[in-house]
């Protein structure tokens, strides 16, 4: 049970963690669905196609992943006395702190290779190899995310569960 003076903010800092968590995690999914279809498209092919909303849906997540984090670890901080849910919050954390540094690490640098391909008539002979590891990078995001999305859950389930109990 939450003690009376963080009942609220508990709740504000976990339904915020949650419902920015999916938000996340459903961009990132879309995007991993759409990239189904880009794989087998050939060279020739405008770069934004291969892209598709990647650029729009990529900044949405590139403003909403910090604040899912800052909210996952408030809740986690104010979860200290139910070690569980505090323990598995703790883990979305760090999940999507996973998510942000493969974007800041990997997935920024090959941006910065790719956005040269948009108006190059040519591509380099490396292309497929790049565009595999960014999509690789993408789906690595998406894995991380969709595991914070389910500590998350797992977190509010047994948590709710355990309170339910006599």
């Amino acid at each position: 049970m939450a003690r009376p003076d963080t009942a609220a903010p508990l709740a504000i800092a976990r339904l915020l963690s949650l419902l920015l968590t999916a938000l996340v995690a459903a961009i990132l999914l879309f995007q991993e669905f759409d990239a189904s279809g880009r794989l087998p498209l050939p060279g020739p092919v405008p770069w934004h196609t291969h892209l598709g909303f990647a650029g729009a849906l990529g900044g949405i997540v590139a403003v909403v992943a910090p604040i899912a984090l800052s909210t996952t670890i408030a809740a986690a901080v104010l979860l200290c006395h139910r070690p569980v849910p505090q323990v598995l919050t703790l883990m979305a954390a760090l999940c999507l702190a996973g998510t942000i540094a493969v974007w800041g690490s990997d997935i920024v640098s090959l941006n910065l290779v790719l956005s040269d391909w948009v108006s190059a008539s040519e591509l380099p002979g490396n292309w497929t190899e790049l565009r595999a590891s960014w999509e690789w990078f993408q789906a690595m995001r998406t894995g991380l995310s969709l595991m914070a999305l389910g500590a998350l859950v797992l977190s509010l389930i047994l948590d709710t569960a355990s309170e339910a109990m006599p």
